[in-house]
């Protein structure tokens, strides 16, 4: 059942398409008389927002930003400085706009406490302040990652410069929304993407490589979004998904999608409750199935409107497959026929088919595209061949052997099992650098969970989860290289932004009477919970230019 009439109107009744304005004799088209002595918008907002320039101290020892440091940064500095100045030229209080000014003066001369590292670390606090603070923040920030991103790609001439004048500031950061595609293919199978439970954006990466634009991206971790704006362009909304968000998450999509030629949906409900990585039998079917049946509710009323994607897709466990189709414990109450036939006629995919070294299985329902394999299992790819450092730096670990020792002192492992660890170069999968050193035992009578999680560098790796990965016995594994894992390409991985600091984490348990705190790592969490660009990029590709609209 359609939710709301969204084919012709917006949530709040507003037309769609607003009405025409009764018609004009032709000659009322033509440039009315101007004022030529009447100063421009342009001139206008600058009297407003920016200091006379007789009132901008002179200084000497100014730092050429862009010789001594990242432009980008010069021109974050710069924009944040306009801001200020502006804050300063408003404020009533004298003190206080005194102490605006003097702030004005330590940002752009490069003061100790203003550095590229501090301005960064502060902004990110701004955002999460005041509204003024939060407006300043994000926007610096934004400008600023996008700056970056341009000139990853190679394209430092156009970079955008943060200027004194407002307007030009502003428009400046208009135009750049979308600059992060210039030089990407033209002939994109869809012109823009639309994800919810979006995660760190792993469609959105796999868009980037196909010209296809993020316009909308939707989650409920305030930690995703700060990720997903850190690195792509487009909207980026926090919500939950429930039924009671069902409407405004169609809203969103509606105003995002309004006058796209073609647009892709796709979404990722959380897995942890129904994965079979889910180790201590804790499943919670209907759970899992709330995220499920809310995807289908999106793509039940999308697939109605006048401008309907040209391709939708889901991706979730395997797990999720007996729930959807035959019911079990009743959790598929509320479910479309519509959507129990795209699970029905759904393959289950690894990401090792699609060149990534992992074997992740997932269920990929889809409408209007098809997945095409790449990789067959002779071709499948190991740790080496994605990350052929590791190998030699496990050899080279000045820690295995005291760690080994150890374990055969404490009579922990078997030889058998000493011999494994001590001859294969290897992941351990739960993200303990030295797993087995507290607890876990390695014999032939009992087997620890931590064994079965030790994988060999000359094969793929089963899935990484939200512990992370450690190279054994030697160090835990960087953003960069679990990224690679996942099927980003040596230099997206590098290219890919974490707000966070690598030592932030976040209470699994907040909030949740009875439980204990649970602290993981933010950043090895968001990297475990996403999925493979490489299957996405595939099912993309496979919607193709001027293919005929299924709907």
């Amino acid at each position: 059942m359609v939710s709301g009439n969204f084919s012709q109107n917006r949530p709040n009744g507003s037309p769609r398409i607003t009405t025409t304005p009764e018609g004009n004799e032709p000659f009322d088209l033509l440039e009315p008389e101007r004022n030529l002595e009447e100063p421009s918008l342009r001139e206008r907002v600058n009297e407003i927002l920016l200091p006379d320039d007789d009132s901008i101290p002179d200084w000497d020892n100014k730092v050429d930003m862009n010789e001594s440091e990242d432009p980008c940064c010069s021109e974050a500095r710069e924009l944040l400085a306009t801001y200020i100045s502006e804050k300063a030229q408003n404020e009533p209080n004298a003190t206080m706009a005194n102490a605006y000014m003097g702030l004005y003066e330590d940002i752009m001369r490069g003061g100790e406490d203003w550095s590229c590292e501090d301005i960064q670390w502060k902004m990110e606090r701004w955002a999460q302040g005041s509204d003024w603070e939060r407006k300043v923040g994000n926007a610096v920030l934004d400008a600023w990652n996008k700056c970056s991103e341009k000139t990853r790609l190679g394209d430092t001439t156009g970079t955008f410069t943060a200027s004194k004048d407002g307007f030009e500031a502003g428009w400046g950061i208009l135009i750049k929304e979308y600059s992060v595609y210039d030089g990407l293919p033209d002939d994109a199978p869809v012109e823009g993407l639309v994800t919810t439970h979006s995660g760190i954006g792993a469609p959105e990466v796999a868009a980037k490589r196909v010209g296809t634009k993020p316009v909308l991206s939707m989650d409920g971790w305030d930690q995703s979004i700060r990720t997903l704006g850190a690195n792509h362009p487009g909207k980026h909304i926090q919500q939950w998904f429930s039924p009671d968000t069902l409407d405004d998450t169609l809203g969103h999509i509606h105003d995002a999608t309004t006058g796209l030629d073609s647009w892709a949906f796709h979404g990722s409900p959380s897995c942890t409750k129904i994965a079979a990585s889910n180790l201590h039998g804790k499943k919670d079917p209907h759970g899992a199935m709330d995220g499920m049946r809310f995807v289908g509710d999106v793509m039940d009323n999308i697939r109605e409107w006048e401008n309907p994607p040209s391709m939708m897709s889901v991706e979730q466990s395997p797990g999720v497959i007996p729930y959807m189709l035959d019911g079990r414990k009743r959790a598929n109450q509320g479910i479309s026929e519509d959507f129990k036939t795209m699970v029905r006629n759904s393959p289950t995919l690894t990401s090792s088919m699609f060149g990534s070294p992992t074997t992740r299985r997932r269920m990929w329902a889809t409408e209007g595209t098809m997945a095409t394999p790449t990789h067959t299992p002779d071709q499948y790819r190991s740790i080496n061949d994605v990350l052929p450092h590791l190998a030699q730096e496990w050899y080279d670990s000045d820690t295995k052997a005291a760690e080994l020792e150890h374990l055969r002192q404490s009579g922990r492992v078997s030889e058998k099992g000493l011999e494994y660890l001590a001859e294969s170069p290897s992941l351990a999968l739960l993200g303990s650098i030295n797993p087995g050193k507290d607890r876990a035992v390695w014999n032939d009578d009992k087997k620890s969970m931590a064994f079965g999680h030790i994988n060999r560098l000359d094969k793929p790796i089963h899935s990484l989860r939200h512990h992370g990965a450690s190279l054994t016995h030697t160090r835990h594994l960087t953003p960069e290289e679990m990224l690679q894992i996942q099927g980003w390409t040596p230099e997206e991985a590098k290219a890919f932004n974490f707000p966070q600091k690598p030592s932030e984490t976040y209470d699994v348990n907040a909030g949740k009477p009875g439980k204990k705190k649970n602290p993981n790592n933010v950043i090895r969490t968001q990297i475990g919970n996403t999925l493979s660009p490489n299957i996405y990029e595939n099912l993309l590709r496979n919607v193709g230019l001027g293919q005929q609209r299924l709907y």
